[in-house]
């Protein structure tokens, strides 16, 4: 959509979105949520400066930090920090200069981890909507040959078949386990309802107390019992 402006509205839009490249980025078709690549754009903090790479991208100077904040790079020292690994006898390469991040692989950046850029060096850019599958299952090994290209699916039937799913006690938000849903069984059988149950373990839900006994939640505790009708007719 066009915008009319006065001769003073007109000087004012210059300097407010010139300086921020705006006007640049709309003429060269870059939509604001654009980011350079991460390889090339390091090499060149390390050759250019901050104005230099600014109007080198027709961005303002907060773009440039943003980007480098995104990308790992500090302000004090502009070049990568260097990767290395040790070689086991599984042939893994386990990542010794950057420590795991909270997904538990290594990374130089929130959205950039040591294995897919290990990846794109030796194969090329990444698949876009595709997803890493481990061959070796160690998430320290940055081997671009330990990787397995697959959808989402493929990565939910390969954790699925090697038991890695993330249920029971090993969800950090699990609020029952084996002992109590047992015990919750005991009552139930005996008549309570299910609120007085979540009641009397507190801080849980009436409907977290029914998925774990009628065998929606915690197949595991109720020995493989699935949607168990006694519970359902009892309530």
């Amino acid at each position: 959509m066009e915008e009319n402006f006065s001769v003073l509205g007109d000087v004012k839009y210059i300097l407010k979105n010139i300086y921020c490249g705006d006007i640049m980025r709309k003429s060269r078709g870059i939509k604001n949520n654009w980011r350079p690549d991460e390889i090339k754009f390091r090499k060149e903090c390390s050759e250019l400066k901050m104005k230099e790479l600014a109007k080198k991208y027709n961005v303002c100077l907060d773009s440039i930090c943003n980007w480098k904040k995104e990308f790992g790079i500090s302000k004090g020292l502009l070049k990568p920090k260097e990767i290395t690994w040790m070689v086991d006898s599984k042939g893994c390469w386990n990542c010794t200069s950057h420590k795991p991040g909270s997904t538990g692989y290594p990374s130089i950046s929130q959205n950039k981890s040591i294995l897919k850029l290990k990846y794109e060096e030796k194969y090329g850019k990444f698949p876009k909507g595709k997803c890493m599958l481990h061959k070796c299952d160690n998430r320290l090994c940055i081997n671009p040959d330990h990787v397995l290209i697959g959808s989402k699916g493929d990565n939910c039937r390969d954790r699925h078949v090697k038991k890695r799913d993330c249920h029971g006690t090993m969800s950090p938000q699990h609020k029952l386990d084996e002992e109590k849903i047992l015990f919750a069984r005991e009552l139930k059988l005996s008549g309570w309802f299910y609120w007085q149950i979540a009641d009397f373990f507190g801080d849980i839900h009436p409907t977290t107390v029914c998925d774990a006994l009628t065998g929606r939640s915690w197949v595991q505790a109720l020995g493989g019992e699935k949607n168990n009708r006694y519970y359902r007719s009892r309530e």
